[in-house]
């Protein structure tokens, strides 16, 4: 529209871009949410396992040790553990449900981001091709910044454009 007519492509997919990523930012952070809650719920799920098998976790030596525990530990490891488990379903769907949202705002936001280097790789890519054609018609080969095409012929007879680097040799393309 307008703001395209004044300020070009490249101002209108940087505002996309932009606008894209700030309206999906709650999304994001609802979808770390989840995930830190997922973490939570199967750390709590895994330790409440072990309290019924009779064990406990030995952080320091990385294994599960023997432990006995009296009825009232188990009675509330027993609530607790049927608590978890039923919430485990629900945190399970909203956490499934905000990874996929998270991932398809990325990839609006990467759609947006790719058509703005489309567009500003365009620019670049022509600037480069006039350059290019400058050093042809000049017939040193030099493109510019110490990178020049020349044309070499292999073993086989066939002709190779090789683009040498100054600074670091021969670098052969087809």
């Amino acid at each position: 529209g307008l703001f395209t007519a004044m300020m070009g492509s490249r101002f209108f997919f940087a505002f996309a871009f932009d606008m894209t990523r700030l309206g999906t930012l709650h999304i994001h952070y609802l979808s770390s949410l989840f995930s830190s809650c997922q973490r939570c719920e199967l750390s709590t799920l895994t330790t409440l396992w072990l309290l019924f098998r009779g064990k406990k976790r030995n952080i320091l030596r990385h294994r599960s040790d023997h432990l006995q525990y009296d009825h009232m530990q188990l009675l509330l490891g027993m609530i607790f553990f049927t608590v978890c488990l039923f919430l485990f379903t629900t945190i399970l769907v909203y956490h499934c449900f905000f990874a996929a949202m998270d991932f398809l705002a990325e990839m609006a936001t990467c759609t947006w981001w790719c058509l703005f280097m489309f567009v500003e790789g365009g620019m670049h890519l022509e600037r480069i091709l006039m350059e290019e054609k400058a050093a042809m018609d000049r017939g040193d080969g030099w493109i510019g910044r110490g990178v020049r095409l020349l044309d070499r012929v292999s073993l086989a007879g066939d002709s190779l454009g090789v683009i040498e680097n100054a600074f670091f040799g021969d670098f052969f393309a087809d």
